[in-house]
Order: structure tokens, then C-alpha cells, then sequence
């Protein structure tokens, strides 16, 4: 695990190379504080977080001596990640795959930095829990985690509904969703973002619908199309993306929806497991 009191100072030494002006101190001072963070945040998503420019971020990186953000970026990562192997050897020694898991480690302590503040996920429970129907989508590579999530909601809402198949399946599924009275949608993307799931949320807007989406961050593009939006970063440092956070941020969320409406809930998982050990499902 990084070093939460050596990591700091060594950002710190990052930026005394250099005479900033007061915007890029700002840009800095939050780069320091929010280490894990800044590491994994594009130019555009760091320069919202501080409230400036992109161009900032940007002029910021090539003033240290940077040819632009990303090469910066590479810097701060390898700070933020910096740790021991268990032989003493540094983290430079390390391959490719031990790096990819010190990168999804990171990418879980900043979803535990963000849940410091619950109001958004309790947000999209409320607004999940109390949609009579539930119709869940996630296409391409973010279909494995709507299903995920289908199956386990279905034990605690009486109507989940996975929409999936073909793109005129998943809209007339959608439709009849929205027919029996569904009032939200949940809707997973992951990037690259499949083009199929913004024709999705707009139908769900033509019908009413809000918008849960859980994505890899708050400025992907189909964030403008959802009414509330839960991000968690990916960790892309192998030939496929590691969806560790988000699938830590599904669970996070059932949780919410599980609490949402408690005594629904326990009547829901105390039939189910009535249900189950009558038929035997489970070795245990």
C-alpha cells in the first residue's frame, strides 16, 4: 500500500521544481491532497475537481519541465503507487501484473475517499428502490455487471427486469418496462461507451424515466443523459480494462437499495431463503 505520510511530501518535491503562479499552486496544492485521485483524473476531470481551466492543468504540467499532462500524470502515479515488495525490492522491479494491481488498489482508495459522502448512492437507491419495475441495461463490456446487479436487486425488488438482446429488444423491452410502471432506469457503461446506450437512455427520458448510471467517471458521455451518476475509476493498465472499483461500487449499491426499504428487504431474503432450503438450492 502506498505511504500516506512519504507519499505527500514527495508530491510536494514535484512541484518545487519550478516558480508557479497562484492558479497552478491551486492545481498542485489538490494534486497533494488527493493523491490517489489526481492520479488516475484526466486533465479535464482535474482541472473541475479545482475549479480552473483545462488549459491550466496543462500549462501547469509544461512549466515543470513536462512535455504535457500525461507525462506529469505518469509521474504522480508512480508516487502515489510507490511501495516495497514483500523482498525489499522497489516497485520499479516490479512487472507489468503487479503493477496493474497496485493501479486497482489505488482505484479502490479513491472510491473509499468518495463514499466519505454517501448522499449520492443513497440517492440512486431511493430512486431505484421505490420504481415499481426496474429494468437494468449495460451493453458490450458493462454487460456482466447489469446482470450482476439484476440478479442480486431481483432478491430485494419484486420487479427487476434485465433489458437485454438486440439493440429493437432492448428498446421494446424498455417500453413495456416503462408500460407496467417503471419511473427509473439503472444502466451500467463502461468505456470505450458503447454508441447503442445513448439511443437507451434517451428512451428512457422520452418515457419519464431517471437515470442511474454507473460509469468509470462523472464526465463519460452518457453522464449527460442520467439524472444521477455514480463513478468509480477502471484500471487500464493491461490490454482489458479491470473494472475493480466499479464492481466494489455495484456492491456498494446493493447495499444502499437493501437499506432503502428494509422491511421489504427482509421479507424478500426471508422468503428466498425459505425458498431455498425447501428446494435445496445451496451445499451450504
Amino acid at each position: 500500500m502506498p505511504n500516506s505520510i512519504a507519499a505527500p511530501r514527495q508530491l510536494a518535491d514535484l512541484f518545487d521544481r519550478a516558480r508557479l503562479t497562484p492558479v497552478q499552486r491551486r492545481i498542485a496544492a489538490h494534486i497533494i491532497e488527493r493523491g490517489p485521485q489526481a492520479a488516475f483524473s484526466s486533465s479535464v476531470e482535474l482541472a473541475e475537481q479545482v475549479g480552473v481551466s483545462q488549459p491550466s492543468v496543462t500549462r501547469m504540467a509544461t512549466s515543470l519541465g513536462y512535455a504535457g499532462f500525461a507525462e506529469l500524470q505518469r509521474e504522480i502515479q508512480a508516487i502515489v503507487l510507490e511501495q516495497r515488495a514483500p523482498s525489499g525490492a522497489p516497485a520499479a522491479t516490479q512487472n507489468k501484473m503487479q503493477r496493474a494491481v497496485d493501479h486497482a488498489i489505488a482505484s479502490l482508495l479513491e472510491l473509499r475517499h468518495q463514499l466519505a459522502d454517501l448522499s449520492a448512492v443513497q440517492h440512486a437507491a431511493g430512486v431505484l428502490s421505490h420504481s415499481p419495475v426496474m429494468p437494468v441495461h449495460g451493453s458490450r463490456s458493462a454487460a456482466a455487471l447489469a446482470a450482476e446487479f439484476a440478479f442480486f436487486a431481483a432478491k430485494i425488488h419484486p420487479d427487476v427486469r434485465l433489458l437485454s438482446g438486440s439493440r429493437t429488444e432492448v428498446l421494446d423491452a424498455l417500453a413495456r418496462a416503462a408500460e407496467g410502471g417503471a419511473s427509473a432506469i439503472f444502466a451500467v457503461s463502461m468505456p470505450r461507451h458503447p454508441r447503442e446506450l445513448i439511443e437507451v437512455l434517451e428512451l428512457a427520458a422520452d418515457h419519464g424515466l431517471e437515470v442511474v448510471l454507473l460509469t468509470d467517471s462523472s464526465l463519460a458521455p452518457p453522464a449527460q443523459h442520467a439524472s444521477v451518476t455514480l463513478a468509480a475509476p477502471v484500471s487500464s493498465e493491461l490490454v482489458f480494462d479491470a473494472a475493480v472499483a466499479p464492481l466494489a461500487l455495484l456492491a456498494v449499491l446493493l447495499e444502499a437499495l437493501a437499506d432503502a426499504l428494509p422491511e421489504r428487504t427482509r421479507e424478500r431474503l426471508e422468503r428466498f431463503d425459505a425458498l431455498a432450503d425447501e428446494r435445496d438450492y445451496f451445499l451450504y
